[in-house]
């Protein structure tokens, strides 16, 4: 049912996302994710920023999921609109409600295994970025994969430095419009 009605979101309406079901989204993929990778559990921890433009009773900012798991630790403030859109190859995704990115500890994946680390971390992640579009849906939200990430912008914004601390993939959520 859920693949239905799928499809690529360019705009949301204005309504917030509850802060019950962002928590669901991040909360499922992070819990699911990292069962499967037990074994290894400290290399592919992966770091889940969420910037939240309008999520209900929740100051627009960058947020950490705690390491607990639940709930969101703020680390900063969003970048303007314009500085948004540098963030990635897809200007009219910037100012959607909310933003997930996914990272990963690299140097560590690579140093621990070699350099096939890399293309498993960025499958890890991509576990985890799955697991948020499909619980997305099944919220009754609608998501769309950020398809490029700008890493000097990452940088600036994100604090995230490509090795230690690397953009992996982000997706997009937030209510469907219903005008476009």
């Amino acid at each position: 049912a859920v693949m239905h009605g799928r499809h690529s979101a360019r705009h949301f309406s204005d309504e917030p996302v509850s802060l019950q079901d962002l928590s669901d989204v991040v909360d499922y993929a992070k819990s699911e994710s990292w069962r499967e990778h037990q074994r290894d559990q400290h290399l592919w921890d992966l770091e889940i920023l969420v910037l939240a433009r309008n999520v209900a009773g929740v100051q627009p900012a960058i947020y950490r999921l705690s390491s607990g798991g639940r709930g969101l630790d703020p680390i900063g403030t969003l970048p303007g609109v314009e500085d948004a859109r540098n963030l990635t190859v897809q200007p009219d995704l910037a100012l959607a409600p909310v933003q997930v990115w996914v990272i990963g500890d690299l140097a560590g994946a690579v140093a621990a295994h070699g350099a096939w680390a890399h293309g498993a971390l960025l499958r890890h992640a991509g576990e985890a970025a799955h697991r948020m579009l499909f619980a997305a849906l099944g919220t009754g939200l609608t998501v769309a994969v950020i398809a490029g990430l700008v890493p000097a912008a990452a940088r600036r914004y994100l604090g995230v430095d490509g090795y230690t601390r690397t953009a992996l993939v982000a997706i997009v959520v937030g209510p469907k419009s219903v005008s476009k």
